[in-house]
């Protein structure tokens, strides 16, 4: 491979600047919040713009020159059935996997912060629909399994899968969360790749983040350690992998032997920003 920063090098330089650039915008963020007195309401929501505000530049600086985003094209509608059997497939069936790595986080004597998000009333449940579920689904579906999903394009899709879904996972920096939200973002980087589009993707993610928000504004009583609700989403997550399995061959076909070594992509940038991720992750775990 010609050293040229193109591809899988391309895509680990865009996540870590990415990163340090969230990283920055946040810090100063929130020292103008604390400044101007900020609390409740509009301290959470305009915090939680940080990130969307950052990945939302990052996707507009990284579209090819004919300015249309990676994966953003016409699909097949099979895929959005997929999609909705990923989303409730992974909360019903591996929800419980959150609680059980927070409790082994604090058993091992580190600390899990839970952020209250404040849904008291409609307006807050609109609110936080809008900012935590709709506008992340779009732009971090764009960012990772459009922008670097593709950037990774040439490298295989094992690689790239699992690539995404370690930068995904990572980037959240919540270490409680880290498991499931590595197991998704491979469910998510298959979609994408098998569909050729990020709308399923989009669909799937929105569905994951609001059912959090439903919950909790709507006082859902769901006990996701039940074996009943496991089985249930282990079944939808089976019909996930069987619809995107079934066009998994036939996209096979069409897809030239890998050309360019995964390790680009983390060598010598992206390492860097997955490093910083995982510094922040055990950090936050810390009981400070």
């Amino acid at each position: 491979m010609e050293n040229t920063f193109k591809g899988a090098k391309r895509g680990g330089f865009i996540y870590t600047a990415t990163l340090l650039l969230f990283l920055a915008f946040a810090f100063v963020g929130r020292l103008i919040l604390d400044a101007v007195g900020a609390t409740g309401t509009v301290f959470y929501a305009v915090s939680s713009l940080f990130s969307v505000s950052v990945l939302t530049v990052a996707v507009i600086i990284s579209a090819d020159k004919t300015r249309k985003l990676p994966y953003v094209r016409k699909f097949s509608y099979r895929f959005i059935v997929s999609a909705l059997f990923l989303a409730f497939g992974m909360f019903l069936g591996f929800g419980f996997i959150n609680p059980l790595v927070a409790e082994f986080v604090k058993n091992i004597g580190g600390n899990v912060s839970k952020i209250t998000i404040p849904l008291d009333t409609p307006f807050q449940f609109v609110l936080f629909t809008v900012i935590l579920c709709v506008l992340p689904a779009i732009i971090e579906e764009l960012f990772f399994r459009g922008v670097l999903l593709n950037s990774l394009s040439e490298t295989g899709k094992t690689a790239g899968v699992l690539t995404v879904a370690l930068c995904f996972a990572l980037y959240h920096g919540n270490a409680a969360q880290l498991v499931y939200q590595f197991v998704y973002g491979v469910g998510l980087s298959v979609l994408a790749l098998n569909s050729k589009s990020v709308i399923p993707c989009i669909i799937a993610h929105f569905i994951n983040n609001f059912s959090v928000i439903a919950i909790e504004y709507f006082n859902i009583k769901i006990n996701l350690f039940s074996p009943l609700i496991i089985i249930i989403g282990l079944v939808l997550t089976l019909g996930f992998a069987a619809i995107t399995c079934f066009s998994y061959k036939k996209a096979d076909k069409n897809n030239a032997a890998a050309k360019e070594s995964v390790v680009s992509f983390y060598l010598p940038f992206g390492a860097v920003g997955l490093a910083v991720a995982a510094a922040l992750a055990v950090l936050s775990s810390l009981p400070l």
